[in-house]
């Protein structure tokens, strides 16, 4: 994705008309990014599995997520 957004896009664009669903998994770690959520048309995104469990015991992780879920809502 990174190296080549056009043609991603296209691509994308190609299985979104043949009904298909896109998902970013695991937002928040490795080469995830906020431009994935600006530039791509994903229908959903999955929260790294490391700030939905730590929700239980740390407000940080609590702001994360739900600063992530805000993001996602205004972006589609």
């Amino acid at each position: 994705m990174i190296q080549n957004t056009d043609a991603v896009l296209g691509i994308l664009g190609q299985l979104r008309a043949l009904g298909v669903s896109i998902a970013l998994d695991d937002f928040g770690t490795g080469y995830s990014s906020l431009t994935y959520l600006w530039k791509f048309p994903f229908d959903k995104v999955k929260i790294d599995r490391s700030f939905v469990v730590g929700m239980n015991q740390d407000t940080k992780a609590v702001a994360i997520v739900n600063t992530i879920i805000g993001l996602e809502r205004h972006l589609t």
